[in-house]
């Protein structure tokens, strides 16, 4: 398996990448984003520094191809918006999909939504998994090296990363689509979510 990308090398101790099906202003939407507060800007750093008046947390989003969005939240002091079950229900509605993971100073995790449901919860240092279909990725993961949720088993490639890695090591497992450095450079989406 190629090594996941280090977004804790790139973001720091805090931050919550979405995965999601439909176009940047859907994925805002059912964040809580209202469109009318969207900005453009041609890079991260830029969309990073964005402002507005009105209270909120800062969202940044971009199209990457094959018809799903890409979301990132910098602040989690009041929950992430990303790994919020009601929003990963609505971003996950009609036959969607919704994946996240974040990470806090002391914590990682990845969540799994399809059809409006946790399907899959996975806490990547204990291996832990959770939700309406727990075991639904057992082989994808088992794949992709990760030990069974009894923390059995597992490829030295998995077992040497940091949590945070683990983390995008399954999300890339569960939902095919492979985190790169390249899903990060280009034009963002910026507002601020009501959330």
């Amino acid at each position: 398996m190629k090594d996941p990308i280090d977004l804790v090398g790139m973001f720091g101790e805090g931050w919550c990448v979405t995965l999601t099906r439909g176009d940047v202003f859907e994925a805002l939407s059912g964040m809580e984003v209202d469109p009318a507060d969207c900005r453009s800007a041609s890079t991260l750093a830029e969309a990073a520094g964005l402002t507005w008046d009105t209270f909120g947390v800062l969202l940044v989003a971009r199209e990457i191809g094959e018809g799903l969005t890409l979301v990132l939240e910098f602040d989690g002091s009041t929950g992430w918006v990303g790994a919020d079950l009601d929003v990963l229900a609505l971003l996950s509605a009609a036959g969607g999909m919704a994946c996240s993971i974040y990470k806090n100073p002391h914590r990682e995790e990845l969540l799994y939504a399809s059809g409006a449901a946790l399907i899959t919860g996975l806490d990547p240092a204990t291996f832990r998994r959770w939700g309406r279909v727990p075991d639904r990725f057992d082989d994808a993961l088992s794949a992709a090296g990760f030990p069974g949720p009894d923390g059995e088993g597992g490829s030295t490639g998995i077992l040497v990363l940091p949590p945070s890695k683990r983390a995008v090591a399954a999300m890339t497992a569960i939902t095919g689509i492979a985190v790169t450095p390249a899903m990060f450079d280009g034009p963002w989406m910026a507002g601020p979510s009501a959330h």
